[in-house]
């Protein structure tokens, strides 16, 4: 079934093998992709990048073996 609509609201789980998307709105946070690059952005703040080659840049401190 192929749905052409610019906004779909789902009341339960949804499954597709593939969604063709730039964007992931998830609340406060976004995914974007910019080129190769995966951007997270916390409101309208950029917080880090991935690059499709692997490194990761962040705005802030990066803590190791901190909790969550």
């Amino acid at each position: 079934t192929n749905v052409n609509t610019t906004n779909v609201t789902a009341t339960n789980t949804v499954t597709a093998p593939t969604v063709g998307v730039t964007t992931v709105d998830l609340g406060d946070w976004t995914i974007i992709q910019v080129g190769s690059d995966l951007i997270f952005r916390h409101g309208t703040t950029n917080r880090f990048k991935l690059s499709s080659a692997g490194a990761l840049t962040v705005e802030g401190d990066v803590t190791a073996f901190g909790s969550a």
